[in-house]
């Protein structure tokens, strides 16, 4: 994410970087956040490889950009109406996992997060946004 910031830096003066946030404030975000943080740990041990990266904290995201060499002029944080079923993924792919405990463990976890959509129903988290410039050093 690093090399991707300090492209973007190179090419343009100012960027802007809005990225899905790790946390909730609300039941149905909740929901979201459970299935989506399955999403990593099931696929490399259904498939060998990770689907998608998790979501970074804020002060993580702004840390990053600064790394690239961006100077955060701004951060917000926005409640946005976005898709919200990105996080979900069939439970029969866990069915792929040869190690039984593993399996066992993960379709449990599966369960719990698919109830909390079905009872909260699932919401997209919150997004930050970082509005960076280059800094004079690079």
């Amino acid at each position: 994410m690093v090399t991707i910031f300090q492209e973007m830096l190179r090419v343009a003066p100012r960027i802007v970087v809005a990225e899905s946030l790790p946390i909730a404030r609300t039941p149905a975000q909740r929901a979201h956040l459970a299935m989506y943080e399955l999403r990593e740990e099931a696929f490399r041990e259904a498939t060998g490889v990770a689907d998608d990266l998790h979501y970074l904290a804020l002060p993580e995201l702004t840390s990053r950009v600064e790394v690239a060499g961006g100077r955060v002029e701004e951060v917000r944080t926005l409640e946005l109406d976005l898709p919200h079923w990105l996080a979900h993924f069939p439970r029969t792919m866990l069915d792929e996992i040869r190690e039984e405990l593993r399996r066992e463990g993960l379709q449990r976890r599966w369960d719990e997060a698919e109830a909390m959509r079905f009872r909260s129903g699932e919401d997209h988290p919150p997004v930050g946004v970082l509005v960076a410039s280059r800094s004079p050093t690079t």
